[in-house]
């Protein structure tokens, strides 16, 4: 019974059992909002298709449309040594420079430092109640 409901089924889908690999079942696919709405978009702006390690059912907790977004590890006033990995990088836009950078660190479990290192660019906003100029400034 175990044979005839479980391994044949696979053994179709797969091929034998011995040369499985589970990243091969369990991929993740990350979609942009706006690749979900115009879906001609998705080649342009949705993360690489990734195999993942994990299950939904164990320590690392990923299963295709279910795990962390973001890994974080700091300590409460060690935030110098804390590390963090966001699934898809920081950046939304995907017509920044930045965007999807980290997704494919964040899907070995490769984290960053929490802090920032240098900054390249600042934002300086002023109430407009103020009169100030809006601007980008380069640091």
């Amino acid at each position: 019974m175990l044979e005839r409901e479980v391994y044949r089924p696979y053994k179709q889908q797969y091929g034998e059992l011995g040369r499985a690999v589970w990243g091969d079942t369990n991929t993740l696919t990350m979609q942009h909002p706006l690749s979900r709405a115009i879906p001609l978009l998705g080649r342009l702006i949705d993360m690489p298709t990734l195999a993942l390690n994990g299950d939904k059912d164990v320590v690392l907790g990923q299963f295709q449309a279910f795990g962390p977004a973001v890994r974080l590890v700091v300590a409460p006033g060690h935030e110098a040594a804390g590390l963090l990995a966001m699934a898809g990088g920081q950046a939304g836009n995907p017509f920044a420079p930045y965007y999807g950078k980290g997704h494919e660190q964040w899907s070995r479990g490769v984290s960053m430092p929490l802090l920032p290192l240098q900054s390249r660019y600042s934002l300086r906003l002023v109430p407009a109640a103020q009169g100030g100029p809006r601007r980008l400034k380069s640091t």
